[in-house]
């Protein structure tokens, strides 16, 4: 009557198809408890202890007096929009209550909208007075009307995790919706189970409503207007109860069963399988998909949520316009168009699609994607489910892609090399070999006609479709349903569908011809039930082939193998089944590109999910990540080395398809094996490689390579050990990945794995916890994931695994007999490989965490005077309370109202014996028993006790005249406090002084150990001396030029700059014309050597004479560096025209055709320091010997090579004081092999000398320098 089911009260299905375990717990058939027929009450059954008893009472309609009418009251709802923290309107859907004194948002939609939350504390009380302690805070938020722009109000909500249930709590009829059709609703869906989001309260009530209010009906709710539209409240009828009432009673229950229900109650539990998309997928599937009569599975489409007529609209004129789209293509392609006409006749005349007869909910795009190799074409029809239509939703985007059924092709692989007899075949068209349910084919309406003049033709499709992200799972599905139901007789069919299929290929075989033969015929029986049909047979065994058509079976040539054998692919691998072997071949083009975008291209075309070919695709993928380091470009061209490498590689490829791997790994079912795994790291990357050994096997033919991991190391680089732990790490999880893969096909009698570091090795014996995050994690994991692997040590010339972390090139790779055999030692027993190489001590292993020991440090001595601040201050406030004590009070005589040196002298030593007896009670102990000082620093200072009880420090100084307290001071701790107070004081009297001062005046009285820390201290923390103290920092200074500390000869790097204006007379007559001369100076940048020019002007002819006189005697240079800017003093405008114009700087470089110019940046006068120093040299001399004196051009000349003698003569190196040094190396070493001195003078100084003598008035200036 209801349409429920008997058992769970479902009203999703029937009875017959309930999936719940629950039975009744009285008779246990399938119905609900409470739907047993009255009788003797029973006891419930179930797990719970016997205490813990429920008894249920049930009613027959026949005893109910009189069926009871039930209402529910409706909330007020609206939609309303929130602004979120971007500035856009968001619709939310609200309760308003005027009884709620705040207005609430959920934690959910406070994060979905960005609100910031400020931070709330107080508790919450709801209804009853109940606290709602999990309050998360408290947000501002904007609201307004859906459809008008005002009125804005700012609400402030607490956050809570949520408001209340979904609202209404059943979905309420339609019919009452529409007696409210005539009126703006606020919630259009309020009759809809649906969550809210924010609770408006009593804070906006009054803003919200208008006063207004409209009644329909008295069973019907009352609208009441407000600013979001009409919102509906009131009770509302819900007609008759269920006619059977149960009343169910508890007793007591039993402090075990409580303590019980306590646990369980903490124990996290996972989600219920019908709350995840997978688990509602394969409920959707359970319940909808029906078997015909002939077999055939029918299913449905599992849709994320019931879909309505207007989900898809406008899908069509999508379809329409990519279908325009698709003819224009095809009208440029007779050939396309021909083999797309003819895959879609096939598809009709097969009965994969029909002409539809109703108009399509969603119609699919589609397209053609061909392939060419070389002898035919192929094409595939893409339909495209993934298109959005103008509403934005596609037909994927709606449905479930449901679980993972599908079971790695690693893992068959592994599997399909254990069958001696191995075959392979395809499912014809499975996915087209399994119908859709009619009432999900309008979803799947494509459109079609064979040429553009033809009426436009909906077709439906009425199997499953490629391209709709559910077809993998419905068609997986299906072959476990065939599985589950049909192969329950057949087993070793069973274990093909549901382990040895991938996708449409079933890999499997036996270890006999008879049983290959059976377990093909038991596949072809078992499937054909259900329409399928296995075609493209191949096989090892001819008597498998020769039970199939010749039609059936697949014969395939090889790319470029050189032999005639016929090979065929295995999911992505090339399989030999005559010789039964693996091979690697590639399509290679004729002209490879030499780009980065052609290297990946290559790159990707290698399919090896078992890694045999690995090192050689590892050195492809490193040349990959070498373009990504040197940042080349998509299309550009590749740096020289690079282009190299590849071409090496490119060459050498093709001999890869020389290399033979068997398929199979000469096991039996059940068959005892040993699993070997190896391990290597280099900087390039890390790889491990896998064996297995048969025990049973010959010695020869005993280890087989199963596959290889290899990873590229990451751009950031990491240390060797590093590397070598993730290459253990990828070598435990690969170890367990084939061990999980072969299953109980064989038996694993232990696993043994090998590395060549030690280091690693060590770490995998020490606990975890003992090292860095970084490597504890990994060996964590390591000793996880297989905790009985035996590890060992290898040299890495028999380590296989050096040659796939390095990369090996094409040619290389196939003789390299180690990695495809392993080492010798394999084949022996384990017990015959020897002792195994010492672990390192945890002390001498890297990344080892450091333990932090927590240490109570020793509480310093406490000093009650350490309140204080001033050492005077000190000393009176103590004076003055001794004065009032009770033995002082005794004293005799008169009390004047100034203290007198008596008592301050008393103040200072209780101060000092108390400051003693914290810091020195061992040392007064030892005095006092006359005991050997243990303290050797105190010892020195041969300490005794005076009459008063004052430790003191003796000396050598008792006869002297001094006073006694000098003699012998006071001995006080560095870290007692009136040390600090001591020092501060004599700090401040010697008016900031310095540690020498104090330390004198402060040891005419106390003795303090480590006077001068202390004084140190007290410097650094007085804030003038730190002010008056401080210097600027100095930057550090940049490395020196190249040019400057490169060898080469004398002046073959030069700086030019210009020293003057300087006073030159024309002629020796007294009344000749004076004119203005400059210096150009050339200073060598390898051994400082100087060279001076007088310059007539500052024009560009006199300083290339100048430069043509250099050249002359000093060769070229290089090299000149000169300044470009207004940084020559006094000539800053001809300087301009004669450097920093372009003319003359044109002049100079073209000049100077075999040297290089190099001009500083303008305003930087600091680049030209080495110049500037021989400027400022030479100057100093020039002014020195001169003086006011006006000197003609051969005077000039002759002091201007005095002056560049001096300077060439200076020591590069400083001066030593050893008599058996040689002298000092000067420039002039460099230029002549000794100092440049200048000759001497022709005649004695002499004060009255005849002014009319001008070399006797250069040589006194020379002598007078």
């Amino acid at each position: 009557e209801k349409g429920l089911c008997f058992n769970c009260f479902s009203a999703d299905h029937w009875a017959p198809k309930c999936t719940a375990r629950s039975r009744c717990q009285d008779c246990s058939r399938k119905h609900h408890s409470l739907l047993h027929p009255p009788g003797n009450t029973t006891h419930c059954s179930g797990d719970a202890p016997q205490s813990d008893v429920v008894l249920c009472a049930a009613a027959h309609p026949s005893q109910v007096s009189k069926v009871s009418k039930a209402t529910s009251v409706l909330l007020g709802t609206a939609l309303i929009h929130v602004r979120d923290r971007a500035g856009s309107w968001q619709t939310l859907r609200a309760l308003i209550d005027c009884a709620s004194q705040i207005s609430v948002i959920t934690a959910a939609c406070a994060d979905r909208l960005g609100l910031r939350r400020d931070r709330w504390t107080t508790p919450v009380t709801g209804l009853s007075g109940v606290s709602i302690m999990d309050v998360q805070g408290r947000v501002d938020c904007v609201i307004q009307p859906r459809y008008s722009n005002e009125p804005v109000l700012s609400v402030q909500a607490w956050v809570l995790p949520s408001i209340t249930n979904d609202l209404p709590r059943n979905m309420l009829p339609a019919g009452i919706k529409d007696r409210f059709s005539n009126l703006a609703l606020a919630d259009p869906s309020f009759h809809i189970t649906a969550p809210v989001d924010l609770l408006l309260g009593g804070d906006v009530y009054a803003a919200v409503m208008d006063g207004r209010k409209i009644t329909v009906d008295k069973n019907l709710p009352v609208a009441f207007s407000s600013i979001f539209g009409w919102i509906l409240m009131g009770p509302i009828s819900e007609g008759e109860l269920a006619s059977f009432h149960s009343l169910p009673v508890s007793l007591t229950i039993s402090l075990e069963g409580l303590m019980h229900r306590f646990w369980e109650v903490e124990e996290p539990e996972g989600a219920p399988e019908a709350f995840t998309d997978d688990g509602r997928c394969e409920q959707i599937f359970r319940d909808g998909h029906m078997r015909l009569p002939s077999g055939r599975f029918s299913v449905p489409l599992p849709f994320r949520a019931p879909v309505s007529d207007h989900t898809f609209d406008r899908s069509r004129e999508t379809a329409i316009k990519r279908f325009e789209s698709l003819e224009r293509k095809l009208a440029t392609d007779p050939m396309l168009k021909s083999l797309y006409k003819d895959f879609m006749t096939e598809y009709l005349t097969l009965g994969h699609m029909s002409v539809a007869t109703t108009p399509g909910q969603y119609y699919i795009p589609h397209h053609a994607i061909c392939k060419n190799d070389g002898v035919d074409t192929k094409i595939r029809v893409v339909f495209d489910a993934s298109a959005k239509g103008p509403t934005g939703m596609s037909l994927n985007r709606a449905l479930l892609p449901g679980p993972k059924l599908q079971r790695d092709i690693v893992d068959i692989l592994i599997s399909f090399r254990l069958f001696r007899h191995a075959f392979t075949a395809d499912i014809c068209k499975m996915y087209r070999q399994i119908l859709i349910l009619p009432e999900f084919r309008a979803y799947q309406h494509i459109l079609w006609r064979d040429s553009p003049f033809d009426q436009l033709v909906d077709y439906e499709l009425n199997t499953v479709t490629y391209g709709v992200n559910c077809a993998p799972f419905l068609a997986l599905r299906v072959l476990r349903a065939i599985a589950d139901n049909d192969g329950v007789s057949f087993p070793r069919v069973r274990d093909a569908l549901c382990h040895q299929t991938y996708v449409d290929v079933i890999c499997y075989g036996a270890d006999t011809i008879t049983d290959a033969v059976a377990v093909q015929s038991e596949l072809n029986s078992v499937l054909a039930r259900s329409g399928l049909d296995l075609r493209k047979w191949s096989s090892n065994t001819p008597a498998i082939l020769q039970a199939v058509p010749a039609d059936h079976c697949v014969v395939k040539s090889t790319s470029f193998a050189d032999d005639d054998s016929v090979g065929t692919k295995v999911l992505g691998i090339h399989w030999y089944p005559n010789d039964d072997y693996f091979c690697c071949e590639l399509s290679l083009e004729v002209s490879p590109t030499f780009t980065k975008r052609g290297i990946l291209s290559l790159t990707a075309q290698f399919f090896d999910p078992l890694g045999l070919f690995a090192p050689a695709i590892f050195l492809a993928k490193h040349i990959v990540q070498r373009t990504w380091q040197a940042a080349c470009e998509w299309d550009g061209p590749l740096p020289s080395d690079i282009r190299t490498d590849w071409a090496q590689f490119v060459i050498e490829l093709p001999q890869l398809s020389t290399v033979r791997v068997p398929r199979f790994c000469n096991t039996t079912p059940g068959t005892t094996c040993f699993l070997y795994g190896f391990c290597d790291a280099s900087l390039r990357g890390y790889a491990a490689v896998v064996y297995l050994r048969v025990l049973d096997a010959p010695r020869d033919s005993s280890v087989f390579l199963i596959g290889t991991k290899t990873k590229l190391a990451p751009l950031k680089a990491l240390t060797v050990p590093r590397l070598e732990l993730n290459a253990a790490l990828l070598l435990i999880r690969w170890l367990n990945r084939v061990k999980v893969a072969l299953g109980d096909r064989v038996t694993i009698v232990d696993t043994f794995a090998w590395t060549d570091s030690l280091v690693v090795l060590s770490w995998l014996t020490v606990p975890h916890e003992t090292f860095r995050q970084y490597v504890s994690n990994r060996v964590h994991q390591i000793q996880s994931v297989l905790p009985d692997c035996h590890w060992r040590y290898v040299s890495t010339l028999d380590n296989p695994a050096d040659c796939a972390s390095r990369g090996m090139m094409p040619s290389e790779l196939p003789k390299f007999s180690l990695y495809w055999l392993g080492p010798k030692f394999i084949r022996d027993h384990p017990n015959e490989w020897g002792r195994d190489k010492d672990r390192l001590p945890c002390s001498n292993l890297p990344e080892v965490r450091p333990i932090n020991l927590l240490v109570q440090p020793k509480d310093p001595p406490s000093e009650w005077f350490a309140r204080f601040s001033s050492y005077d201050f000190m000393i009176r406030v103590v004076a003055r309370m001794r004065r009032i004590l009770p033995k002082s009070r005794r004293r005799t005589g008169e009390v004047t109202p100034v203290l007198t040196r008596i008592e301050l002298d008393d103040a200072l030593r209780a101060i000092v014996l108390h400051s003693q007896q914290s810091f020195f009670a061992e040392l007064r102990d030892e005095l006092r028993k006359n005991a050997r000082v243990s303290s050797k620093p105190l010892a020195r200072l041969c300490p005794f006790i005076d009459d008063q009880g004052v430790i003191r420090v003796g000396g050598r100084l008792r006869h002297s005249n001094l006073p006694f307290e000098t003699k012998h001071p006071i001995l006080l701790s560095k870290s007692s406090f009136l040390s600090t107070l001591i020092c501060r004081r004599w700090h401040k009297i010697t008016c900031h002084s310095g540690p020498r001062v104090m330390s004198a005046m402060i040891r005419q009285n106390f003795w303090i150990v480590s006077l001068r820390s202390v004084i140190h201290t007290i410097l650094t923390q007085c804030t003038v001396c730190v002010r008056f103290d401080g210097r600027n920092p100095q930057p550090l200074m940049a490395d020196l030029p190249a040019t400057r500390v490169q060898q080469c000869r004398a002046f073959t790097r030069v700086g030019v700059d210009y020293a003057g204006p300087l006073s030159m007379r024309e002629l020796r007559l007294r009344k000749s014309r004076t004119y203005k001369v400059y210096i150009a100076i050339f200073v060598c940048f390898a051994v400082k050597a100087v060279h001076l020019e007088l310059v007539s002007d500052l024009s560009t002819e006199a300083f290339m004479a100048a430069f043509d006189r250099f050249v002359a005697r000093r060769g070229m240079p290089s090299e000149i560096f000169s300044d470009c800017g207004t940084n020559f003093v006094g000539a800053a405008r001809q300087l301009r025209e004669l450097i920093n114009s372009p003319p003359s700087q044109l002049i100079i470089t073209s000049v100077a055709m075999s040297c290089t110019w190099h001009f500083n940046p303008p305003a930087a006068p600091h680049f030209g320091g080495l110049w500037e120093a021989a400027v400022r040299s030479a100057k100093r001399l020039l002014t020195r010997v001169v003086g006011s004196h006006v000197l003609t051009y051969e005077e000039f000349s002759t002091v201007l090579c005095r002056v560049e003698a001096v300077l060439n003569s200076r020591p590069l190196t400083p001066a030593s004081s050893d008599p058996l040094d040689l002298e000092c190396l000067t420039p002039g070493h460099f230029l002549v092999g000794q100092p440049l001195l200048a000759v001497p003078p022709r005649s004695p100084a002499s004060p009255d000398r005849p002014i009319v003598n001008r070399w006797k008035l250069l040589d006194h200036c020379h002598q007078t320098f």
